[in-house]
């Protein structure tokens, strides 16, 4: 029996001896973290600017001519039409803002589904500035006064909504502001391809 309990000692011993592998208080872990990847910086001008220089480029939604337009001597803006048949107008004027403004005005344009006239709310930027954001996605041919009118608009600025409206109606530019558009009017009875060129005019 004692040689018993001496070997079982023995063995606790020899247990005993084993180096843990846990560390003690206070001892330093060295491990290789690797680094939290952080989320890059809003790109939401970029994009902005990148629709404006895509409107400048675009061709028309209804003339398969490429020297249709006729460009505004002081505006960034494009025409074409024909008289009592058809009226087409893009609008690229983009001016830096704030990047916070920009994203929460890309978010309202991009969710939006469905509008016949500016939608507008209104967003503060970092400085408590606030900046007002239209926006229109109408790609259903709305019938008024013998003329249908569809499409797609973007605005933003930091002058209030009734002092853009007016500046937008007098073809004015003022103020540090977004306004981006494509629309065409065309007048009942055209023989135009009107589902065609609805197709033509969402420049999301």
């Amino acid at each position: 029996m004692n040689n018993e309990w001496r070997e079982i000692i023995k063995a606790k011993g020899k247990l005993s001896t084993k180096p843990s592998t846990k560390p003690s208080v206070g001892t330093s872990i060295k491990t290789k973290l690797k680094p939290i990847p952080q989320p890059s910086e809003s790109n939401c001008n970029k994009k902005l600017e990148e629709y404006a220089n895509m409107l400048e480029r675009k061709i028309s939604a209804v003339s398969m001519w490429d020297n249709v337009w006729n460009y505004s001597a002081s505006l960034p803006r494009k025409t074409s039409g024909v008289e009592d048949e058809w009226f087409e107008r893009i609008i690229y004027d983009y001016h830096p803002i704030p990047e916070e403004v920009a994203c929460k005005a890309l978010e309202y344009f991009n969710s939006a589904a469905h509008t016949e006239d500016v939608t507008w709310r209104t967003v503060k930027d970092k400085t408590d500035e606030l900046w007002y954001v239209g926006w229109r996605v109408d790609k259903v041919w709305d019938n008024s006064m013998g003329q249908s009118d569809a499409g797609v608009t973007l605005i933003i600025s930091n002058a209030d909504i009734g002092h853009r409206r007016k500046q937008i109606r007098n073809n004015l530019s003022g103020g540090t502001f977004v306004h981006l558009s494509h629309r065409v009017i065309i007048d009942n009875g055209s023989q135009l391809d009107e589902k065609e060129i609805l197709s033509k005019i969402d420049w999301r």
